[in-house]
């Protein structure tokens, strides 16, 4: 999947290092995003299930509330999402071109996936508010059979809408970020990139699958977090509530977020260990130091907050999460630098290759050659200055261009059969400047000799 190779073009060093840049910014968008939506969906999914078997209603509530909280709009989804992906896909594939890695495709094919995840959520959202109307619609008045059979089937397809859309983006979302951590996850590792390896070996190597892991224990994690900070916010919804509902909302939030805080020092240590060689240094270590210090000041957060029962600390865990999840991104980004920095001088040197090149042709880029050189090379087999050899002497033909460098540098590049005792003279390939420098070396040396 390296088509998108084609549309790479050669980038500078300057230019490079701003498409990392431009990486990073991207991540900052892309990544708390699909960890908050992964997150939601899941438990709203889950407990909704959980509700309507069980016909509990604080669990179908708390569903509601849950994929409301990442679904606002559309727009979100389309912002926050997908146009990072494709920024991420173009990122890769500049950075990435010529080295064999074919991240950029897989991505794409990421990105396919999760616009399909993102229409089955929204179906999902709408459904649940629309199974709201049919439940608290009545029927008033004299009751027509055919209307109100009508208006069963219709709740009932509302219900299966409801169910299968949920599942549908939920399984959709999980690969979709699945395959996108895989190819960020094979990014960081340049040992691979030109073994072409295939879609399949790299999506389950044990490098994308503790990739996941970890990023699904930062999902929960910044999902519960979430709801603890937007449900229990001053002048929020639930704001000052003491109800079962707020209680069960607040234990949720509190105990999911501690458990999968624990675990992720085990996941970044794992992670740690599968990297390659030539993917870390200093920098690297030092970030991962600094978030295993803020997930221990987090679990402390998090179980003052659960063994006093209250929400005192949130905007506190909502900040270090979201500082958290920047040094994550940084963290693998820098892996990534790291490792690509053999493949970003070379495309550097092809850059300023391909710059020179373009300028010659343009006579925009002036390069030193050596008339004599050249003479010695192309000329000296066929001409000589007082003997006929293939072609005629120069010292019959040049007194006619004397004064005159630019007719001469111009036969040189374009030759013409003049004489017909002598064969036409091959066009010898050179370069405007190349065929000016030898002319003026061919008539220096025809002048000194008179």
């Amino acid at each position: 999947m390296n088509f998108l190779d084609q549309f790479a073009l050669p980038q500078s060093s300057g230019h490079i290092q701003l498409l990392e840049y431009v990486m990073i910014l991207t991540m900052l968008l892309l990544i708390p995003y699909l960890a908050l939506l992964l997150g939601s969906t899941f438990f709203s999914v889950l407990y909704n299930k959980k509700g309507r078997k069980e016909k509990n209603t604080t669990y179908i509530k708390f569903s509601k509330d849950v994929i409301d909280l990442v679904t606002v709009n559309k727009s979100s989804a389309l912002a926050l999402g997908a146009i990072p992906m494709l920024s991420m896909m173009f990122c890769y594939s500049q950075l990435m071109q010529s080295s064999g890695g074919s991240v950029s495709g897989n991505i794409f094919f990421s990105f396919l996936i999760y616009i399909a995840s993102v229409i089955a959520i929204f179906t999902f959202k709408y459904s649940f508010h629309l199974s709201d109307i049919f439940n608290l619609t009545k029927l008033n008045g004299e009751r027509d059979d055919s209307i109100q059979s009508e208006f069963d089937t219709l709740k009932k397809t509302t219900n299966k809408v409801l169910i299968k859309s949920g599942s549908y983006g939920l399984i959709f979302l999980f690969i979709s970020v699945y395959v996108f951590i895989g190819s960020v996850q094979f990014a960081t590792d340049s040992t691979r990139w030109a073994e072409g390896e295939s879609i399949l070996s790299i999506l389950f190597s044990i490098q994308t699958i503790t990739g996941f892991l970890h990023f699904i224990a930062i999902s929960f994690s910044i999902t519960a977090i979430g709801i603890l900070y937007v449900f229990f916010k001053p002048g929020g919804k639930y704001s000052g509530k003491e109800n079962d509902y707020t209680i069960f909302a607040r234990n949720f939030a509190l105990k999911t977020a501690m458990l999968f805080i624990l675990a992720q020092p085990v996941l970044y240590a794992v992670n740690i260990l599968l990297l390659p060689k030539n993917a870390l240094n200093w920098s690297y270590f030092g970030i991962a130091v600094f978030v295993l210090f803020i997930l221990l000041v987090l679990a402390n957060l998090l179980y003052f907050m659960l063994k006093e029962s209250n929400v005192k600390y949130r905007s506190s865990t909502m900040f270090l999460t979201l500082i958290m999840v920047t040094l994550f991104i940084v963290k693998d980004q820098t892996a990534f630098n790291t490792t690509s920095q053999l493949h970003t001088k070379k495309l550097a040197k092809e850059y300023d290759l391909f710059a020179q090149n373009f300028k010659e042709e343009l006579g925009l880029f002036k390069v030193e050659v050596n008339g004599e050189e050249i003479y010695n090379g192309r000329c000296i087999a066929c001409h000589n200055f007082d003997t006929k050899l293939v072609g005629p002497p120069y010292n019959s033909v040049l007194p006619k261009y004397e004064n005159n460098i630019d007719g001469l540098a111009e036969f040189i590049l374009n030759p013409q059969k003049i004489d017909p005792a002598y064969p036409a003279m091959p066009n010898q390939g050179l370069k405007p400047n190349e065929a000016r420098a030898v002319a003026e070396f061919i008539m220096t040396t025809y002048q000194s000799s008179k």
